[in-house]
């Protein structure tokens, strides 16, 4: 095996659960003396460079995802394809010229469809096998799952960050397709916040997390942070802590975000902080009436405050699924799905009701 590997990592810019959830993987080739790039851009981009500031960087135009404000992204869906697959054909063009200049022995894309090679080993990151649609486009999935396979079966490997055996698997259908592609290996959740992250021969990362599962609760109604906590009321203590993540791409993110502080401010709880996932040159700490808000947070510090807040805010998607689930606090979770994102609606409904 060839020592000191040069390997390209590169993220989909779609909210930063793609970026956070191979900081373990970027961790792990790190220590095993191989030399790590860094490609992406956006917000994706510049919280990889924060949490890894020595390591190369190269810029690869990606399509942005830009949902709707309705309850359906549907027709966001469809106008954006035209686009998706137009960067998707640049970035793979972009990538033909950074392998032969860069040298790269390996590809890790996650969720990119364009980031495969026709001689150099690559690897594609998803939870999806099966792409859940809108209640009256469910007849289309089969086709979708189909052109997805055609995408994955371009690359040397696909892995897919949940469990094998169904029965611990933290995505359920979206990762257990009844017809799989051809290259596809389990790897486990991933984390930033995983302390054991083993290597599995060369190629693939796998995270142990020796976790139980514990039931989140879910709210995908009418955001009403207020009423969702009245009922466990009791469980409350004069300084008891509530946390709220924000992630996601916009218009909706920025939409929760002004729901939740208009919500919180008649929460019970005492300390209240809400993190916006806004990654900018310096962190910024304000206070919304009774809510201190952070523009972002550093993993350590995230991974502090998650493990001492009492109740959890956050969208049901799969990083922060996994995020949760690798810190023991899923249980101590509401889940709410972005409306109209038929994704973490499975999720959220999913951990709510299967994960025991």
């Amino acid at each position: 095996m060839k020592n000191n590997r040069r390997i390209l990592i590169s993220p989909l810019d779609w909210g930063l659960g793609h970026a956070s959830r191979i900081i373990p993987i970027i961790n792990r080739y790190i220590e095993l003396g191989d030399n790590v790039i860094i490609a992406g851009s956006g917000l994706s981009l510049e919280l990889l460079k924060k949490q890894f500031p020595t390591l190369h960087s190269i810029e690869i135009p990606s399509f942005k995802m830009k949902y709707s404000s309705g309850n359906s992204q549907v027709w966001a869906v469809v106008k954006a394809f035209p686009r998706l697959i137009f960067y998707s054909i640049k970035e793979h063009q972009v990538l033909k010229r950074i392998v032969k200049e860069e040298n790269i022995d390996f590809i890790v894309s996650d969720n990119r469809f364009g980031l495969f090679h026709n001689t150099t080993p690559s690897a594609y990151i998803t939870h999806q096998l099966w792409i859940k649609l809108p209640k009256g486009w469910t007849w289309l999935e089969p086709f979708v799952a189909f052109v997805h396979r055609c995408i994955i079966n371009r690359f040397t490997e696909c892995w897919v960050p949940d469990y094998e055996n169904k029965e611990k698997s933290l995505a359920g259908e979206l990762s257990h397709p009844a017809i799989m592609p051809r290259c596809v290996k389990y790897i486990g959740a991933i984390s930033r916040f995983s302390k054991r992250c083993t290597p599995y021969g060369h190629e693939t990362i796998i995270t142990d997390c020796a976790r139980d599962f514990a039931p989140a609760r879910l709210c995908i109604s009418k955001l009403n942070i207020a009423l969702a906590y009245s009922q466990n009321s009791s469980l409350l203590t004069p300084n008891s802590s509530l946390l709220t993540i924000l992630s996601g791409a916009e218009p909706q993110r920025t939409m929760f975000e002004e729901e939740l502080l208009t919500s919180l401010q008649d929460n019970p709880h005492e300390n209240i902080i809400l993190v916006q996932g806004k990654i900018e040159a310096q962190q910024k700490i304000t206070k919304v009436g009774k809510v201190i808000v952070y523009n972002y947070m550093s993993a350590e510090e995230l991974q502090e405050y998650i493990l001492k807040a009492d109740k959890i805010i956050c969208r049901s998607g799969y990083s922060s699924i996994m995020d949760l689930y690798a810190l023991g606090k899923l249980q101590n979770a509401t889940l709410i799905p972005t409306p109209g994102q038929t994704e973490q609606e499975y999720l959220a409904k999913y951990i709510s009701n299967h994960i025991k």
